[in-house]
């Protein structure tokens, strides 16, 4: 199938990677209230899952990009092909083969045993053995070398990749092929980078673009419609919380949350400037915004207002998982740090 080549005005590098350079510009005070202590505990060596050997790594010395739980397994994707899992809650770090260098973006799991990543240069990989091993799938795409920021699967078969210059790839057979489409079309101008996805009750699929562009579908990703944006400054994440509430967040601090499917949004105070990069919900159903500067805000209510976390260091902050109540991990741009985590009073 031939393709028309298309154009952006960003590069097709996933939004955290790009922004690297946003914490320098950020002010050193945020201010947000409440927060909470954190401790980062020492770092280690990651190890070859194959024999248990220390690579030239270290934890806290590579960039991740996405970080997902599965069961009590972390699995977390990132630079030059790495793939690194936990079983200990964060305590040690194996790295398993993922038969690539390509940047991975994005880590998605239906169950148990059944996974996908997808990256740079059009990488799609699957697992149907909980991450111990990845097998590279087959893409047919309207961009050479396109790259893919963020995943979701129906089931253990049918799953959606969003990718740069308004491309989705669509898999029916587990991962093993795709086919890129234009999201809206074939005779739409639609080309902006689409960087996260996430489901509601329905069927509703909700995609946050570049430029201030959101993106919804009624019938689980078959057909797309643009809708009316709170935003024009470019989004990077999407998450789902509870009663139906999706939260999108971005550029410069701005986050909006949404009751009704994404049909009108409220603004939701943080109290900064930062680039927000990623989200997570943690075992106990608590929302997490997470981004540049060492930023980490924790919402008690169910995304209506968010605690600041007082992160060590500056470093860009993708992800976090929780281990416990009172313990996280953090997934970025200087790798993985497990931390002990207490709220202060508020201020």
């Amino acid at each position: 199938m031939a393709f028309p080549i298309r154009s952006s005005i960003q590069s097709p590098l996933r939004a955290v990677v790009n922004l690297c350079f946003v914490s320098v510009c950020i002010s050193a005070l945020l201010v947000l209230t409440p927060f909470a202590a954190v401790q980062a505990d020492s770092s280690a060596r990651i190890l070859n899952m194959a024999d248990g050997s220390p690579l030239d790594m270290g934890v806290n010395n590579v960039q991740l990009l996405d970080a997902t739980s599965v069961g009590k397994r972390m699995i977390a994707v990132g630079e030059q092909g790495l793939i690194v899992i936990s079983d200990d809650g964060g305590d040690s770090w194996l790295r398993t083969d993922s038969t690539t260098m390509a940047t991975l973006t994005a880590v998605y799991f239906v169950d148990d045993q059944h996974g996908w990543i997808v990256g740079h240069r059009g990488v799609a990989l699957y697992t149907t053995d909980g991450g111990n091993s990845w097998t590279q799938g087959e893409m047919e795409l309207p961009e050479e070398q396109n790259a893919f920021f963020d995943l979701w699967f129906e089931d253990t078969q049918r799953g959606l990749a969003l990718g740069t210059f308004g491309v989705v790839a669509e898999t029916t057979d587990g991962g093993k092929t795709w086919q890129g489409r234009y999201v809206l079309g074939e005779d739409s101008d639609f080309d902006r980078h689409m960087y996260a996805m996430s489901e509601l009750a329905d069927g509703v699929l909700i995609i946050a673009a570049e430029q201030g562009y959101l993106l919804r579908s009624l019938d689980r990703g078959e057909t797309w419609e643009e809708i009316e944006s709170p935003y024009e400054g470019s989004y990077f994440g999407a998450i789902t919380a509870d009663d139906n509430r999706i939260l999108v967040f971005g550029m410069r601090g701005n986050a909006f949350r949404s009751d009704d499917a994404g049909d009108s949004w409220d603004k939701i105070e943080l109290g900064g400037n930062m680039s927000l990069q990623g989200a997570s919900r943690l075992v106990d159903g608590r929302v997490v915004l997470a981004g540049s500067g060492g930023f980490v805000g924790v919402s008690e209510d169910n995304g209506q207002t968010f605690k600041r976390l007082l992160i060590p260091g500056r470093a860009d902050i993708i992800s976090v998982l929780s281990v416990t109540d009172d313990q996280l991990v953090t997934f970025g741009l200087k790798g993985v740090a497990k931390r002990s985590i207490s709220f202060a009073a508020a201020q």
